[in-house]
C-alpha cells in the first residue's frame, strides 16, 4: 500500500513496460547546463542519461548580473546556514506550516541584492532601460510562502525585477530567469524529519524552474546529515556534491 501512495500510476506503468515500447525526453532546452547538473541522476535509467540542447548556454542563459555575492559565472548557489538554533524553523502557533525568520532575512537581502545587480547591468548597456528579470521565489511551506510576498510587497518593492512567489507544487510547470528556494526546515529533532523536502518529485521540480540562476537557501548539515531516512540524505549529498564541485556552496555564519 505504501509503494502505491509513494508511487504515481505513470511511474508505475513506465516502470512495468517493456524497454523497447518505452522512452525518456532526455533533451531540455529550459536551464544552464550547471543547473541542469542538479536534477540530471532524476533522469538516469540505463541508457538514458539528460543532456542539455543549448548549443551555448552560457550566452544564452547569461543572468547579466554582478554583485557581492554572484558572478556571471554563477548559476548555481547555496547560501548555506548552519544547524543552530538561531537558524532553527518556527511553526505557526495552532498550524501545521513552518516557516523560518533567518532564512527570510537571507531571501530579502539577496532579492535587494539581484535588484541592485539589474540596475547596474542597465547602466553597463547589458539590458534593455524597460527589461525586468523574473524571479520566483519558492518554498515546500505555504506559510513561509506567504511571509515571503509580505516581504517583496511591504518591504523590498523592486522595480528591476518581476517577483511570483509560490508553493514548489504550484510552480511544477512554471519557468523563471532567477529561483529562489528556501528550504526552511532546520531543527535539532532527533527523527530528523525534512517534511515535504523528502519527496524526490517535489525537489525535481524546485530545481529545475530556474532558466540562468538558481540560489538555494538553507542548512546542508540538516539535509545531509541529520535526515533521518538514508536515501534522502544521499539525494541532499549529491545535489551538495554538484553546488560545491561548481565552487557556488556559500556558508552563512550570521544574518
Amino acid at each position: 500500500m505504501k509503494k502505491l501512495l509513494n508511487e504515481s500510476l505513470f511511474e508505475r506503468l513506465f516502470r512495468t513496460l517493456p524497454r523497447q515500447n518505452k522512452t525518456m525526453l532526455s533533451i531540455q532546452y529550459r536551464m544552464h547546463e550547471k543547473i541542469m547538473e542538479t536534477i540530471a541522476p532524476f533522469y538516469k535509467d540505463g541508457d538514458y542519461e539528460l543532456q542539455c540542447g543549448l548549443s551555448n548556454s552560457d550566452e544564452l542563459r547569461d543572468h547579466l548580473l554582478e554583485s557581492s555575492k554572484i558572478t556571471r559565472k554563477d548559476h548555481l548557489l547555496w547560501l548555506d546556514t548552519p544547524n543552530t538554533p538561531s537558524f532553527f524553523e518556527d511553526q505557526v502557533k495552532g498550524g501545521t506550516s513552518r516557516f523560518n525568520e533567518a532564512e527570510l532575512t537571507i531571501v530579502q537581502d539577496t532579492l535587494l541584492e539581484i535588484e541592485q545587480a539589474t540596475e547596474k547591468a542597465k547602466k553597463d548597456g547589458l539590458m534593455k532601460p524597460d527589461e525586468k528579470k523574473s524571479v520566483g521565489v519558492i518554498s515546500f511551506y505555504g506559510e513561509q510562502v506567504k511571509r515571503i510576498d509580505r516581504l517583496i510587497q511591504q518591504e523590498i518593492r523592486p522595480q528591476q525585477l518581476h517577483c511570483r512567489t509560490g508553493s514548489v507544487d504550484k510552480f511544477q510547470g512554471m519557468e523563471m530567469d532567477i529561483i529562489i528556494l528556501s528550504f526552511v526546515r532546520n531543527h535539532d529533532n532527533k527523527n530528523g524529519d525534512i517534511g515535504f523536502a523528502k519527496d524526490y518529485r517535489r525537489l525535481n521540480v524546485a530545481l529545475s524552474r530556474a532558466r540562468e540562476l538558481l540560489i538555494i537557501v538553507g542548512s546542508s548539515d540538516m539535509f545531509t546529515i541529520h535526515t533521518k531516512n538514508t536515501s534522502t540524505r544521499n539525494m541532499y549529498k549529491q545535489l551538495l556534491e554538484v553546488v560545491d564541485h561548481q565552487g557556488g556552496l556559500h556558508k552563512i555564519e550570521q544574518i
